[in-house]
C-alpha cells in the first residue's frame, strides 16, 4: 500500500511542491520534504481507512461467500500501481479520491 502511495505522490505531489516553490513560500528542499511527508502520511492513513470502504462495500457489493485472500489483495494493488506507474511514465495525470468515512449504522 505504502508503494502504491509513493507512485501515486511521484504523479500527483509535484503540482504541490511545484505551488510552494512558485509562489515563493518555501525553498525546494523544504518543499520535496513536506510532500514526502504528507504522501507517506496519506499511504498510511489509507491503509487504515481501507478496511471502512472494504466493509462498505461487503454489503450488497460483493457475493456474501466472497473474501479476499492475500492474491486478490496483492492484484488489486499491483494493478492499481502498474497504471499509476504507466500514467507517471507517459506524463498522464492521475486523480484518486480522498477516502470517505463510512455512514453511521
Amino acid at each position: 500500500m505504502l508503494l502504491l502511495a509513493w507512485a501515486n505522490g511521484a504523479n500527483d505531489v509535484s503540482k504541490g511542491i511545484a505551488t510552494l516553490i512558485g509562489s515563493g513560500l518555501a525553498k525546494p528542499a523544504p518543499a520535496i520534504l513536506w510532500g514526502a511527508f504528507w504522501t507517506l502520511a496519506g499511504g498510511i492513513a489509507a491503509a487504515f481507512w481501507g478496511s471502512i470502504l472494504a466493509a462498505n462495500f461487503a454489503h450488497g457489493y460483493l457475493a456474501t461467500d466472497f473474501r479476499p485472500d492475500t492474491a486478490f489483495i496483492a492484484g488489486a494493488l499491483s494493478g492499481a500501481f502498474g497504471w499509476v506507474g504507466i500514467a507517471t511514465r507517459l506524463g498522464l495525470p492521475v486523480s484518486t479520491p480522498p477516502p470517505t468515512s463510512a455512514p453511521v449504522r
